[in-house]
């Protein structure tokens, strides 16, 4: 894994300027839940929409990037959660693969709800500041010396961006950018569903454990 560093930060840099020009793009509205208005809109040439979730919190943006950043993997990824709409109780296993200053490469698999099969990432996740601003940002890396777990499905995290961004200095907004693939024999209809479901997850977990 010598060279995944350098890899990461190419796809970092590019992946960010793809997250400003989505951002930045018309969304359509689809519905309101767990605190949060979900959007979504094509993502390039992916036949999956890409899902958008926005809500605030009576914090400042600096307490919500400490929260995030600090989070524990199984939590990030909906342990506990009682509304996820993705897995049964988050990750069944989660680990950091490998650490270069603030960039992480990351290991996680799913437990999907049934009659999904498990799914499995590996990604990186860095941050930047902009100001008083935070963006971290998350996408998968080819990694061939990770091998595929027996009994699931290597997905792939196209984009994951989070923007937290100051109201106030005591409240901000945050705006959640994701599109993956979950791979498999799964029919575009149902990958739509669970995009969906994925653009709800952190907002709810904020909520869950910041409010």
């Amino acid at each position: 894994m010598e060279d995944w560093v350098s890899r990461a930060n190419a796809l970092i840099s590019n992946g960010l300027k793809e997250s400003d020009q989505l951002k930045n793009s018309e969304w359509t509205f689809e519905e309101e839940k767990h605190n949060a208005k979900i959007y979504t809109r094509p993502f390039f040439n992916n036949p999956v929409h890409a899902g958008k979730g926005e809500t605030e919190f009576a914090h400042s943006a600096e307490e919500m990037f400490n929260f995030f950043i600090s989070m524990p993997l199984e939590t990030r990824w909906g342990k506990g959660n009682l509304v996820n709409p993705i897995a049964d109780d988050g990750p069944a296993s989660a680990e950091i693969v490998a650490e270069e200053g603030s960039l992480k490469l990351i290991f996680i698999v799913l437990q999907m709800k049934w009659p999904v099969t498990n799914r499995e990432f590996i990604y990186i996740q860095d941050y930047r500041t902009r100001g008083n601003s935070y963006v971290i940002f998350e996408k998968s890396l080819e990694v061939p010396e990770v091998p595929i777990t027996e009994g699931c499905v290597r997905a792939t995290l196209n984009l994951s961006t989070l923007y937290i961004e100051p109201i106030s200095d005591t409240r901000c907004k945050v705006t959640y950018l994701v599109n993956l693939d979950p791979c498999g024999d799964i029919l575009d209809a149902m990958k739509e569903k669970i995009q969906l479901g994925w653009s709800t997850l952190i907002p709810a977990i904020l909520h869950q454990h910041v409010d």
